[in-house]
């Protein structure tokens, strides 16, 4: 999964989340089962645009895709008609996607650490000019 339901109270109101999977409050299992049902759904499409690039299985998970798969995941929620702001999110989330399919927008997958080399590290240098026999006597 690229997110989870504390990305999504971290994104989104609490009370919207709460409204949207149809719950009493936060602690109803009906909102955690429905935001991860939302975040399920989303994930196969995100991994059809991400797999043309990257490999992301276990890899930790790019901030940027954590922030696509909540606005996804979000519009999915929506049974209705959704709001233009959450359109527009989506929209934007679609958008990002297929830029990163296309390497437009590159994934930060940290940086690949390189193991260390065993050995002594050798360094030349030219003779010295001047020396204690060189100033004696200055």
């Amino acid at each position: 999964m690229y997110a989870t339901l504390a990305d999504m109270l971290a994104r989104f109101s609490e009370d919207e989340l709460v409204q949207l999977a149809q719950a009493d409050d936060v602690v109803d299992t009906r909102l955690a089962e429905r935001v991860a049902t939302a975040i399920a759904r989303v994930k196969p499409l995100i991994d059809g645009h991400v797999a043309a690039k990257y490999q992301i299985a276990g890899q930790p998970v790019p901030p940027l895709l954590t922030e696509i798969s909540c606005d996804l995941a979000r519009f999915a929620l929506y049974r209705d008609t959704p709001p233009d702001a959450v359109k527009d999110a989506r929209d934007q989330a679609l958008k990002n996607l297929k830029d990163i399919a296309k390497g437009v927008i590159k994934l930060d997958q940290g940086e690949e650490s390189l193991p260390a080399r065993e050995g002594a590290v050798l360094v030349s240098r030219p003779p010295r000019v001047f020396g204690r026999e060189a100033m004696e006597g200055f």
